[in-house]
């Protein structure tokens, strides 16, 4: 029944190849003439950057059905090929992109002195590119080389990753911890809406975001805490 009603309506020629953005693929993407309460039925996941994907019409035709429509008034082509819009990231380019986003996750006394991507990247034209978390930097005053990896974003997925070689300069502020061991600082207790401080001494050198230990100076109890400054910590569990 469903091939007699697809042969009513016109048909397509053979191959047509259409291009996405999204991560998904949509029957307005492949039917640009499709009516608007149809043109966004989902037609599953769009190919990587660089791929293709092939949707037949009996295919096209399934995901109208169950969308509780029918394709014979539709102009259905036979094949369809379904590419990402990409673009091609050269190393230069790729080391041009991550250069600011790993400069502004530096810390005062690192300075970064050049980057270096070794390979090209493919990746949706309509894709960010963002830097993760820096890996920790060794506490010592010299030249250091370290791997970053970038991410290309669309649509709430990682569509494409790369690595790259950064080096830094440390000098002596960059070598020092955010806590050095025996540093006053502020410890921050956060029981639901109450919020109480408290002056702590640091058991251990802390850098920040590090869980450290720090003893409590009017209790002597021995919290944990995220360094989140070099004056402040939060709580994040108790202590011995």
């Amino acid at each position: 029944m469903l091939l007699a009603a697809l042969a009513v309506g016109p048909l397509a020629s053979a191959e047509t190849e259409r291009s996405v953005s999204g991560a998904r693929v949509t029957l307005r993407d492949v039917v640009p003439s499709a009516p608007e309460d149809l043109g966004g039925i989902d037609l599953g996941a769009a190919p990587p950057a660089g791929g293709s994907r092939l949707i037949t019409r009996a295919e096209l035709s399934r995901a109208i059905v169950a969308a509780g429509a029918q394709p014979k008034e539709l102009q259905l082509p036979k094949v369809v090929r379904v590419v990402t819009a990409t673009k091609r990231w050269a190393p230069e380019e790729i080391a041009a992109a991550a250069t600011p986003l790993i400069t502004s996750q530096l810390g005062k006394g690192v300075v970064l002195k050049r980057v270096t991507a070794r390979r090209s990247v493919n990746a949706p034209s309509s894709a960010k590119v963002s830097v993760g978390r820096l890996p920790k930097l060794p506490k010592r005053v010299g030249t250091t080389t370290t791997t970053v990896v970038l991410e290309w974003h669309a649509d709430g997925r990682v569509a494409a990753r790369a690595p790259v070689a950064a080096v830094l300069e440390i000098d002596e502020e960059g070598a020092r911890p955010t806590v050095p061991r025996g540093a006053r600082i502020y410890l921050v207790i956060e029981r639901g809406p109450t919020r109480v401080t408290a002056t702590a001494v640091a058991l251990a050198d802390t850098d920040a975001d590090e869980v450290g230990r720090f003893r409590v100076e009017s209790t002597q109890k021995i919290l944990s805490a995220r360094v989140t400054s070099a004056r402040t910590a939060k709580v994040v569990g108790g202590g011995a």
